[in-house]
């Protein structure tokens, strides 16, 4: 049960990474004409297999009472990427006058 945890919570790292970088990349990157194209598609699915992990990984860790210093830590993290990726739109919102502040 161990390894199992231990493999879903790098799995859970490495989309939360992978999808980190992928929003960070230009738009006209990641989106097509009307859809997202292949990158933006990709975001997507990562960013909600990251958020299925998380999920899973939460019961598993409450099932065992002793794992509450590492469910904190990737709740910390999650919240980070979060607050992060809502930051960096909103820069990117004002810079192209989509927002006005």
């Amino acid at each position: 049960m161990k390894l199992l945890i231990k493999k879903l919570n790098l799995s859970f790292y490495i989309l939360l990474i992978y999808s980190f970088v992928i929003y960070l990349l230009p738009h006209n990157m990641t989106m097509g004409l009307y859809t997202p194209n292949l990158l933006g598609w990709s975001l997507v699915v990562t960013f909600f297999l990251a958020i299925l992990l998380y999920i899973v990984l939460l019961f598993l860790d409450l099932k065992e009472k002793n794992k509450r210093k590492e469910l904190l830590k990737r709740s910390l993290i999650l919240i980070l990427f979060l607050v992060a990726c809502t930051f960096y739109w909103c820069y990117k919102a004002i810079k192209s006058g989509n927002l006005n502040s």
